[in-house]
């Protein structure tokens, strides 16, 4: 593997749909180590590719994108390892999508509209110590699963917002097709 450090990457627009326009993309790629690496795209922040990626460890990582997905693991994006993961405002901040054993610790967000969600067939994901902080620009959608995400794990777990947070200890394994908003864990 290689070893990637102090790397920025910017992106505007793409007229590519697959691709987008992200900040850094990586693809067909593992057993890397990427350190204080940040991500700012139109598209997304980071796009964890549709070819093989495993294996890779992500160590402070900022990922960023106004318009889409701050950090999009995409098709058999396997056994990543995230520790410390800023996401300043975006309008969705993680996004699973066809891609399962990837480990997230220590992980800070603000999202606008979905702060996690996990897609088609992301199964066996586990996330420690996240943090999700309301951007309350939008009704937010701290976190939803799709029909066969199943196995998803979070430890950790604090829901934030300007006049009070709930934290949640215990590990939660999440249902599918499931959606968890201010309308069913209130704080206010």
């Amino acid at each position: 593997g290689n070893t990637f450090l102090d790397v920025w990457g910017i992106a505007g627009q793409s007229s590519d749909p697959d691709l987008g326009a992200a900040g850094v993309y990586i693809d067909n790629s593992s057993y890397n180590n990427f350190t204080n690496v940040n991500g700012t795209g139109a598209s997304q922040g980071f796009n964890i590719g549709s070819g093989t990626v495993t294996g890779n460890v992500f160590t402070n990582i900022t990922a960023q994108s106004i318009l889409g997905t701050a950090l999009l693991l995409r098709t058999t994006s396997t056994n990543n390892t995230f520790i410390g993961v800023t996401i300043p405002l975006s309008n969705y901040s993680i996004s699973f999508t066809d891609s399962f054993n990837n480990t997230l610790r220590n992980v800070r967000m603000t999202s606008g509209i979905t702060a996690i969600n996990f897609g088609v067939s992301s199964a066996n994901n586990t996330l420690f110590n996240i943090s999700i902080f309301n951007s309350e620009l939008f009704g937010l959608t701290w976190i939803s699963t799709n029909a066969n995400a199943d196995g998803n794990n979070i430890t950790g777990l604090t829901f934030n917002q300007s006049n009070g947070s709930i934290r949640l200890i215990p590990r939660i394994t999440l249902p599918v097709s499931a959606t968890v908003d201010m309308t069913i864990v209130n704080i206010s």
